[in-house]
């Protein structure tokens, strides 16, 4: 692991003839590949690994949304247009939300923070909106808290 734990790699896989198969980010980007070659049928053509480190999960998160929209990788679903959740799987398809990329990126660190994600605190925060039998609204970081968002002065 890096010195730094927020140090995060953005990586790139490509195969053998160059192709673009796969870009992610991870703290522990060996790890992460162990866990790709267990799950991921496209693994065997992986031949070639290209990492590149950002400071903050926060840089690494736009550097791979960026990345995944312009470099247009073969087996990238999350981050595309194209990615939609089956609702035989038990979901509905992925709703668009317009929030700029600080933002999001600020809500994912902070929501990691709290030791979950941004998914379960928009569902939480969904619930409690609606009324929902036993719903309260998400727990959020302290003030304090490094990934909790920044007041912007006008």
């Amino acid at each position: 692991m890096p010195k730094n734990p927020g140090r995060t790699a953005l990586y790139r896989l490509f195969d053998q003839h160059g192709c673009l198969l796969y870009i992610g980010i991870s703290h522990k980007p060996d790890v992460r590949w162990g866990q790709h070659s267990e799950q991921k049928p496209w693994w065997p053509a992986v031949d070639r690994r290209v990492i590149e480190w950002h400071e903050t999960r926060v840089a690494a998160e736009k550097a791979e949304v960026a990345a995944i929209a312009a470099e247009k990788p073969l087996h990238n679903k999350a981050g595309t247009p194209a990615f939609k959740v089956s609702p035989a799987a038990g979901k509905t398809p992925t709703r668009p939300i317009r929030v700029d990329l600080d933002t999001w990126a600020q809500f994912g660190a902070a929501t990691g923070s709290m030791g979950t994600d941004r998914s379960a605190a928009l569902r939480s925060f969904m619930d409690w909106y609606l009324h929902k039998p036993g719903s309260r609204t998400p727990t959020r970081p302290s003030k304090n808290d490094e990934a909790a968002p920044k007041a912007v002065s006008e």
